[in-house]
């Protein structure tokens, strides 16, 4: 079971925001891994809109580490 279709988003005006940002989704790993409900890292992307900071995202699934990819688009 996956926890699928979910989506985190905020303003990304600095490097703060972005560490923020990546806090939330550590937290979001930690519950999922609490509830057994776990996200697929290979499967979650991150969308940059109209902002130009160089960023990028992780999601830890057990002892290994994905970097998220970006996209420009949602799929269905």
């Amino acid at each position: 079971m996956f926890a699928d279709d979910t989506k985190i988003w905020t303003k990304i005006a600095s490097h703060d925001d972005a560490v923020s940002l990546q806090q939330d989704l550590d937290r979001l790993v930690q519950w999922s891994e609490k509830w057994l409900l776990k996200f697929n890292p290979i499967k979650c992307k991150v969308m940059h809109i109209g902002h130009k900071l160089s960023t990028s995202y992780t999601m830890k699934d057990g002892s290994e580490v994905t970097t998220l990819e970006s996209t420009d688009k949602q799929e269905i």
